[in-house]
This record gives structure tokens, C-alpha cells and sequence, in this order.
């Protein structure tokens, strides 16, 4: 598995199309138009945010871990 740094936040590339965050149930796929950051919400729904480019999911990411205090 290929692995990828965007920003500073670690993805496991599936395909060109399809980021695993590692070590996370968090996805990012590029669907049609746009990245979509998919990732589990408290209430076990899945949440869902579109991005128009892959970093600035990662970027949105990034800054997620920091106001949560969790190290990248």
C-alpha cells in the first residue's frame, strides 16, 4: 500500500481517487466533481464534508486534530 503526506495528516492511498486516513475510519474520495471526507459522526451516521481540492481536506483534517489537541 502506497502511503501519502498531505499536509502534514498520513493517507493510505487505495487508488488515485480514494484516500484512507491511516490509523483512522476516515475517507476522502473524489466523486464526480469534488473530494468528499467521509468519516463516522457521534450518532453512528456517517458525516460528510466535500472539498473542491484533496488538500484542503487534508488541511481540514489537520486542523480538527489540533482544536482536538490530537498529535498528527
Amino acid at each position: 500500500m502506497i502511503q501519502r503526506n498531505i499536509n502534514g495528516v498520513t493517507f493510505e492511498v487505495e487508488s488515485p481517487s480514494f484516500y484512507h486516513l491511516a490509523g483512522y475510519p476516515i475517507d476522502v474520495s473524489y466523486l464526480a466533481d469534488a473530494w468528499y471526507l467521509q468519516c463516522p459522526g457521534k450518532d453512528g451516521q456517517p458525516k460528510f464534508e466535500k472539498f473542491e481540492h484533496l488538500a484542503d481536506a487534508a488541511a481540514f483534517i489537520k486542523t480538527a486534530w489540533v482544536n482536538a489537541g490530537i498529535a498528527c
